[in-house]
């Protein structure tokens, strides 16, 4: 490909109020910019894009502050000098489409026939040389990455069906309801500039729904590429697909950083990069795939490796041993200690046989609390953690600038209460009485379309209470009485979202899983054999009644054995959760139960003339009280018409009447 500036390539990198879920790593740096394998996430993009014939000029579009980008461009541009690298901020949130959309002059300045989207939050082989000269063979207006995933977490993403023998993208449903294919969308694509017309129509066509929406001030105003562009594109048979056979990770939290810089670290390995450490000798020992940065000091007696990253400035004692493990700059581990599976952030101290560890998992992504209790995972340490001599962190997220002098496993540890509000949402659910919640997908409570109507439903600080709920309030200045204020409604909303998200494909699956594991307790009747229970609301309006437990054997409800439980809303679960649980995984669904207690006397039935017989006597007690409480209302009755008729005799007496009687 000879013609210059034939391609152009746009990274989505998002803004601040994203990346929640991977703090702690992202109070002190952007993901997008956070060290994965000795680079920055976006750099790994870069390193991919400079490899494309006729691609000289790459954006990075996101709502982050200009300084935050401004050294790492002047940086990016001297290791990247073929690419023309610049940062474009988007005055608001304006979705994935939106800022394409946004700064399409700047995108067609040069005039390029396609350009590159990418999403910064992936790690890849990119084959995106592959991609462009498999676009040119169909001249379809998309080229979608394309990759095969587990059938269980298939739901997760955006999924397609395509045309085995063309490619063609047949129909493509972003996170659906219920499983379609185990092949999605990698968040890479390859558009041809006309794409724009069509980004244009969907935009046309948004407002035009908001315009028809009786609720049109709360509706999402967000053009999102996925759902509003892609879907259409595939309808009108324009999108095609690419599948690759490299790895491909999505990167939400900050444990799936560690899978991320294993996949990075063993495709360098693969590719025989000089940058990776060697067992050399008068060195360490090194195993497999392992980044070492040039300012490190590694005593040669140590291990490291495989899948290690080791950053700047590091001083790593005798004797430790490190597997699975980013260690960031300024990082101090002492002799005989061990790190594995695991985030040691920034100027952190790691003490003599200490012992820092993680627990690897399939799927970084999923959720860190269940019950209100920290699952097992990757150990994250944040900036500025000092973990004392001969101290055990196993399975641990420990939030900034906090000194363990003990040993502690599944938890979430905090260094004060302005830190822990940084999670309010993990706070709320670690919180005693809401073991009932399940946590709700951060991507669902930022869509405003499923906060319709909410604002009525929360009228004090309901924006406020929204901003708590995503760890976005600024709380500086604010009184205590506001504060608690927006606490008790930030409460009241999560709660309301809560009874909208069990009841979509994500919300359904996490209850699920609590309800196997009898997470909400199990019904009292003795004939139901332990089954286990479902919360479930008698009103869908708020403050009407609380939570019951429904049980699908017996078809009753009951009250909950704590009474933090039995103070919950029911409308934060709603009426119709367990039923359409069932509808949904009817394979869950246990039989009913015909089984009923019968009494016996010795061993023996009680027949039914014994029965009958006492049905009768209680009948002949009923009736004869009945007849004395009659009885009694007529002697009354009678007394007082006698009284009544001796009163109106004597009123009949006039004076005169009384002096003949005397004589």
């Amino acid at each position: 490909m000879t013609q210059q500036h034939q391609y152009k390539a746009i990274i989505l990198v998002g803004g601040p109020s994203r990346a929640t879920r991977f703090r702690p790593l992202s109070l002190d740096v952007p993901k997008p910019l956070f060290p994965v394998a000795g680079l920055s996430l976006v750099s790994h993009h870069l390193a991919a894009l400079a490899k494309v014939d006729g691609l000289q000029e790459v954006l990075i579009v996101g709502f982050f502050e200009n300084s935050v980008f401004a050294s790492y461009i002047e940086n990016a541009n001297n290791q990247f000098p073929r690419l023309n690298i610049k940062y474009l901020r988007e005055y608001q949130a304006l979705g994935t489409a939106g800022g394409i959309y946004h700064f399409r002059d700047e995108i067609d300045r040069g005039n390029p026939q396609q350009f590159f989207v990418m999403h910064v939050d992936i790690a890849c082989t990119f084959p995106l040389q592959d991609m462009a000269e498999f676009h040119q063979r169909h001249r379809g207006l998309c080229t979608m990455l394309s990759t095969k995933i587990a059938r269980e977490q298939a739901k997760k993403y955006g999924c397609l069906v395509r045309n085995p023998d063309t490619n063609e993208v047949l129909h493509y449903v972003e996170k659906p309801e219920t499983f379609i294919s185990d092949l999605i969308s990698c968040g890479v694509y390859l558009f041809d500039i006309a794409v724009f017309d069509e980004i244009k129509k969907a935009a046309d066509n948004k407002k035009s729904e908001q315009r028809l929406d009786s609720f049109a001030n709360n509706v999402d105003d967000r053009l999102s590429l996925e759902r509003d562009l892609l879907r259409p594109l595939s309808e009108s048979r324009k999108l095609y697909s690419y599948v690759t056979e490299g790895f491909w990770k999505q990167i939400k939290t900050a444990g799936s950083a560690i899978s991320a810089n294993a996949a990075y670290l063993e495709l360098q390995h693969h590719n025989n990069d000089t940058r990776l450490a060697t067992d050399g000798q008068g060195g360490p020992e090194i195993k497999g795939a392992v980044y070492i940065h040039p300012t490190a000091q590694i005593d040669p007696t140590s291990k490291i490796g495989p899948n290690v990253s080791i950053g700047p400035r590091v001083v790593i004692g005798k004797g430790v041993r490190i597997k699975d493990a980013i260690i960031l700059d300024n990082v101090t581990i002492d002799h005989a200690s061990c790190v594995l599976h695991s985030v040691i952030g920034w100027n952190s101290r790691i003490g003599a046989w200490a012992r820092v560890e993680g627990t690897a998992v399939s799927d970084h992504n999923e959720e860190i609390m269940k019950n209100g209790v920290k699952v097992q995972s990757i150990t994250i340490l944040g900036k500025e953690v000092s973990v004392l001599d001969e101290t055990i962190i196993r399975n641990c997220i420990v939030l900034p600038h906090k000194e363990l002098k003990a040993s502690y496993h599944s938890q979430i540890l905090i260094g004060s209460e302005d830190e822990y509000a940084k999670y309010w949402i993990d706070w709320f659910l670690d919180t005693k009485g809401n073991e009932y919640f399940c946590e709700v997908d951060e991507d669902f409570i930022l869509d405003r379309f499923n906060l319709t109507g909410l604002s009525a439903e929360v009228p004090h600080y309901y924006l406020e209470a929204l901003d708590m709920i995503t760890d976005n309030l600024d709380e500086e200045g604010l009184e205590e009485k506001v504060r608690e204020q927006i606490e008790k409604s930030a409460r009241h909303l999560f709660g309301l979202i809560h009874a909208r998200f069990v009841i979509t494909s994500r919300g359904l699956m996490k209850m699920l899983d609590k309800y196997k594991r009898a997470e909400f307790g199990r019904c009292p009747r003795v004939l139901c054999n332990m089954q286990s229970l479902l919360p479930v609301g008698l009103s869908d309006i708020p403050m009407k009644k609380t939570v019951k437990l429904y049980c699908p054997r017996c078809e009753d409800i009951y009250n909950p054995k704590s009474s933090r439980h039995g103070a919950i809303d029911g409308a934060y679960f709603g009426t119709s959760f367990p039923h359409m649980l069932f509808q949904v995984h009817s394979n869950y669904l246990p039989s009913k139960s015909t089984e009923r207690y019968v009494p016996r006397i010795f061993g023996f039935k009680i027949h039914e003339i014994a029965n009958q017989q006492r049905w009768q006597d209680k009948a002949r007690e009923k009736f004869e009280k009945k007849r004395l409480e009659k009885q009694q209302e007529l002697d009354n009755n009678t007394g007082s018409r006698q009284l009544k008729k001796v009163e109106d005799i004597n009123s009949l007496k006039g004076p005169n009447n009384a002096s003949i009687d005397k004589k």
